[in-house]
């Protein structure tokens, strides 16, 4: 299994969502802060820890904020890595000299007439500061659209519903114009990925953008093979995971092809991933990002916990559920954490809970590794304390929350649906889930290191 070492100087990524604008006149845009939260993910993957991570979301991200993190980050040393990700609204604008560019548009951009505005990122500002770029790689992902057709709302997948493009027009700018996004001669020492071509728009959804979220699956799907992939095979799997959401990939401007360019010699080269992780923590990880979650999230305000130290990680839910706590290493050991013979359920109501406080227990960093503590909340009990589920190694165990993870998502069926009765302990049989539990599984994860 492929592994690389985590890098000795210090990388820094730079991760920005921007979905509420400060000027009324720009649309807002459902679904970022899930986009943010798969970036950090993606981060972790990257191996960038918390504290090289800068987020950035709506009103933080003004034009100067954002310039000035994008410019330290790049500035950094010859030996460094660089992540920058966005994902918000996306604009063509005229410069101070009146030529058309196109831009991203931050929290503060405001219009200011006949095609102008304030407040945008512009493609040559990008394009410069990667051009003086001083360290040794720089990975860009950018959800957002650069042109398409900026009234059409469209169908995915049942899971994503409704979708909203990620363009605002900019008053008085002529309409013909497509300027490309950044510009500039043989690019040197940088990758970069967008959601979609120079004259198409991007799909943003309640439950996460669908670009961002096959970045996660694929780069899931690649891990738990083994395999590192490069730029092009990275574009390659996420145009086949927008395929099964029912997003056509084709080129033009009903289409939503991802486009990736940049050095020529790193573009058939893998990607920097710290490591292929071992299976069960693969198939942990793919589940995940398959759950598309709207309701739940975790966060852990320090990734590096050392030897001895309790485990301890915030989760907020918007909507209640029974929970399950699932945590994996790289030996492909795993164990489930809750629920257990102390508390053979949890269910929690929605809200603001740090666990394992909240349910008085304490998890303490055994030994010196990286592990991967996944949170799947589901409307009905799983059922764990069956006769298949009991006196289970605990590895096996967690297999069997995969397994029927994996079922339960598969199905596509609403609760109370009769596949659900064979997937959960069915404690409401046929009736509906109130409009304050989950409806369907969701999960999230969150990757730590125990140093010593």
């Amino acid at each position: 299994m492929a592994v690389l070492a985590r890098p000795a100087c210090a990388d820094h990524a730079v991760i920005v969502g921007i979905g509420h604008y400060a000027d009324p006149r720009v649309p807002t845009l459902p679904g970022i802060d899930r986009d943010v939260n798969s970036a950090q993910q993606l981060a972790h993957v990257f191996g960038f820890s918390d504290a090289d991570t800068t987020t950035l979301r709506d009103s933080e991200a003004t034009l100067n904020r954002v310039q000035s993190e994008i410019h330290r980050a790049l500035s950094g040393a010859a030996g460094e890595r660089v992540l920058l990700y966005f994902s918000g609204h996306g604009t063509h604008v005229l410069d101070e000299d009146g030529k058309p560019d196109a831009a991203l548009v931050m929290s503060d951009l405001k219009p200011t007439g006949h095609g102008h505005a304030s407040g945008a990122l512009m493609g040559h500002w990008i394009g410069n500061e990667l051009k003086a770029a001083r360290v040794g790689y720089a990975l860009l992902l950018v959800d957002a659209c650069n042109s398409g057709e900026i009234t059409k709302d469209f169908r995915l997948e049942p899971t994503y519903g409704t979708a909203v493009n990620k363009y605002f027009a900019t008053p008085g700018f002529p309409g013909e114009e497509h300027p490309k996004l950044w510009k500039g001669d043989a690019p040197s020492g940088w990758i970069a990925m967008s959601a979609v071509q120079d004259d198409q728009y991007a799909p943003a959804s309640s439950v996460g953008s669908p670009f961002t979220n096959a970045v996660g699956i694929a780069l899931a799907n690649a891990r738990g093979a083994g395999e590192l992939p490069t730029p092009v095979q990275l574009r390659e799997a996420v145009v086949a995971e927008l395929g099964k959401l029912g997003i056509p990939t084709d080129l033009g401007p009903r289409g939503a092809n991802p486009h990736v360019w940049g050095d020529p010699a790193l573009l058939d080269k893998s990607l920097p991933v710290v490591s292929a992780p071992a299976p069960i923590w693969a198939q942990l990880q793919q589940a995940v990002q398959q759950s598309t979650p709207g309701a739940v999230s975790i966060h852990m305000a320090n990734t590096r916990i050392h030897h001895g130290q309790p485990l301890e990680f915030d989760l907020d839910l918007t909507r209640g559920g029974y929970i399950t706590v699932i945590n994996a290493n790289e030996k492909d050991e795993a164990e489930v954490l809750v629920p257990n013979a102390a508390i053979p359920e949890l269910r929690l109501a929605a809200g603001h809970y740090t666990l394992p406080q909240a349910i008085k227990r304490t998890w303490v960093a055994d030994e010196p590794e990286r592990v991967l503590v996944a949170v799947i909340v589901t409307p009905q009990k799983l059922d764990l304390q069956s006769t298949s589920g009991k006196g289970l190694a605990p590895r096996r165990q967690a297999e069997l929350v995969l397994e029927r993870l994996r079922r339960a998502l598969g199905d596509g069926a609403g609760a109370g649906s009769g596949a659900r009765t064979r997937l959960f302990h069915d404690r409401t049989t046929d009736a509906a889930q109130p409009s304050s539990t989950v409806t369907r599984p969701e999960a999230v994860s969150i990757e730590s290191e125990i140093v010593p």
